[in-house]
């Protein structure tokens, strides 16, 4: 489904109210002050557009649409089109220092460390990554480090991809066995 489509879509379930908020959009939405009649609005207004569309994302059609509410400005509400009703995944407004021209995310990279106000560089690491009872190993992970502490920072985007590993169960490149030592 194209953009326009899926665009059209969206609207057509708000038009029937064949909407839900996910409790994290109705959070996000109280604390950023956004009512039901505003998300309405915004994607229904012609500036309306989809920014981002996540096609693989394993809880179906996933996008990100940017919405204008008259007077009040720009807000972003990430959509999900799966079954008949549509999800309202989370709702903010964006923030200016994050978003060129509301539209593109600025790439940004952290010089000093949120902790101990170290110098961060990027590096590329071996993470451990725990998921409930699984253990799983990336190689090779674009990061931001910071040099005195050691704290690493993800970007979305290679969280992005490693939840998308995780979770869609691809194959790994290899496999390793790893030992299991009890101190009690």
């Amino acid at each position: 489904m194209d953009k326009n489509s899926l665009l059209a879509e969206i609207r057509d379930r708000i038009r029937q109210s064949r909407y839900r908020l996910t409790g994290h959009a109705e959070r996000e939405s109280e604390s950023d002050r956004v009512t039901r009649q505003e998300i309405e609005e915004s994607l229904l207004s012609a500036g309306a557009e989809i920014i981002e569309h996540y096609p693989e994302d394993v809880r179906g059609k996933i996008c990100l649409v940017l919405g204008f509410i008259k007077g009040q400005g720009p807000i972003h509400v990430v959509c999900g089109l799966g079954g008949e009703v549509l999800v309202i995944v989370t709702v903010y407004r964006p923030d200016p220092g994050q978003w060129l021209n509301w539209r593109i995310r600025n790439k940004w990279t952290m010089k000093t460390c949120h902790f101990c106000q170290g110098k961060v560089v990027k590096k590329k690491i071996r993470h451990v990554h725990y998921w409930g009872d699984e253990i799983v190993i990336f190689e090779n992970v674009p990061a931001e480090v910071c040099t005195q502490c050691g704290e690493v920072y993800f970007s979305p985007d290679v969280l992005e991809m490693m939840d998308n590993a995780t979770l869609k169960k691809t194959p790994p490149d290899k496999s390793i066995a790893v030992p299991v030592f009890s101190l009690s």
